[in-house]
């Protein structure tokens, strides 16, 4: 009872919030929701180039022509204006109908309303000349439907939820509130995208293999790097979930990983294999072999993705990438240099660096919040070969959070900074 509860509050602050949407984005809304009904793609000529909306086309529509949608937010949508004693009669609904038909004699005419409709509605339009003529081609949604089927897309698909809470900001609050789980982390500040590793990730993954563990040192930006492949994948795959290592134990089933979005709980593996999906672990802390991911096959042969972090390596695994090393140009960027400026100790320090990004970042945040000349900051690290002999960067991290006065503890070191940039 108290999930449905949840979710009850969840749809009710959605309806008041539809119903104050405009005209534009209820065109985007209604669009991308008709899309996830039919599982295809329509066009969309409701909009003008400037996002206006325009009157001498329908809203959408299949290639076809078999499926059309119109869109209002006309506050009278579902009143009867009929006189005393008249016919229930209704203004905007059978010109939007009439308009669809003119169109392309469709099959199914969706007509998505930002108002809630009253309880009398459906009786009294059912018994008009345009509802006993068309009930069997019409799907229309009022604020009220529009919520639940907003609320369920969200908590099925991470992507969809991400498009609505463009539109809802109240919504994404609830979802977040509510333990919304499995969505993407935001990047670092400093982050800058590195075209190599994205391209190392792809390569292996059009050989066919649909698992890509990538593996490297604490700090050289595998965490980054996924973030990215997401946001540059996940229209063309249509889903995603983000979980982290310590939500999987080694041996247990992916089946086991309840959480919940939305107030609904999901299955991890459940989701996975229902609708093409990228699933993301991220600091996987142990190896991975052929029998890893058994009970995700069907996922994967639907076109499913998995994408792992991890520090550790399995030799001869076909699985696992080693994420490659900034270039030069990337980590000029992330330290905050300018490269038709560089020094000869900054391009020094560079270099000797670039290995981490979680160093270069850290050393460009902690030389502009405390004022640090970097030239010379950078001579000091490079004048304490002890610092460059860890092949993990940990030391030099010490001697960065030392000069920030921040705890450099096993316990406290850069626990934050280190799970942003990983």
């Amino acid at each position: 009872m108290q999930t449905e509860a949840i979710k009850k509050r969840i749809v009710r602050g959605l309806i008041e919030e539809i119903t104050l949407i405009d005209a534009t984005d209820l065109e985007l809304v209604g669009h991308a929701l008709i899309e996830l009904i039919e599982t295809k793609r329509l066009v969309h000529h409701g909009l003008n180039s400037e996002h206006r909306p325009v009157g001498y086309t329908v809203d959408s529509f299949t290639q076809d022509g078999n499926i059309v949608g119109e869109y209002s937010v006309e506050k009278h949508y579902f009143v009867d204006i009929s006189a005393k004693d008249e016919p229930p009669k209704y203004d905007k609904i059978p010109r939007d109908i009439d308009h669809a038909l003119a169109h392309s004699n469709p099959k199914k005419i969706y007509l998505i309303s930002s108002q809630e409709e009253p309880e009398s509605f459906r009786k009294k339009f059912n018994g008009t000349a345009h509802g006993m003529k068309y009930s069997d081609r019409l799907e229309i949604y009022d604020a009220r439907e529009l919520a639940k089927l907003i609320h369920k897309f969200s908590v099925d698909n991470t992507a969809a939820a991400d498009f609505f809470s463009d539109f809802f900001p109240d919504f994404q609050k609830n979802l977040e509130n509510y333990e919304y789980y499995g969505r993407v982390p935001n990047w670092c500040e400093n982050h800058q995208s590195a075209s190599s590793v994205l391209d190392a990730v792809q390569r292996h993954l059009d050989s066919g293999i649909g698992i890509c563990v990538l593996h490297g040192l604490s700090g050289t930006g595998k965490t980054q790097a996924a973030i990215d492949y997401v946001h540059q994948n996940v229209e063309r795959i249509g889903n995603y979930l983000w979980i982290y290592g310590e939500d999987l134990k080694k041996g247990a089933s992916l089946s086991s990983i309840r959480r919940s979005r939305g107030g609904i709980p999901i299955n991890v593996a459940g989701a996975f294999n229902s609708v093409p999906t990228l699933l993301v672990i991220d600091n996987l802390d142990w190896t991975v072999d052929s029998s890893t991911f058994n009970e995700l096959d069907a996922g994967l042969k639907a076109g499913g993705i998995v994408l792992a972090t991890s520090t550790l390596y399995s030799p001869g695994s076909k699985y696992y990438v080693a994420i490659p090393p900034l270039n030069f140009e990337t980590a000029i960027k992330v330290l905050g240099e300018d490269v038709h400026k560089l020094s000869k100790t900054a391009a020094q320090f560079i270099e000797t660096c670039k290995f981490s990004p979680l160093i270069l970042a850290t050393t460009r945040s902690v030389c502009k919040d405390n004022a640090v000349a970097k030239e010379a900051f950078y001579q000091e690290i490079l004048n304490k070969p002890e610092l460059l002999a860890d092949q993990d960067g940990a030391p030099i991290i010490r001697e960065l959070l030392t000069t920030k006065g921040l705890p450099t503890s096993a316990g406290g070191l850069c626990r934050p900074a280190s799970k942003c940039q990983d």
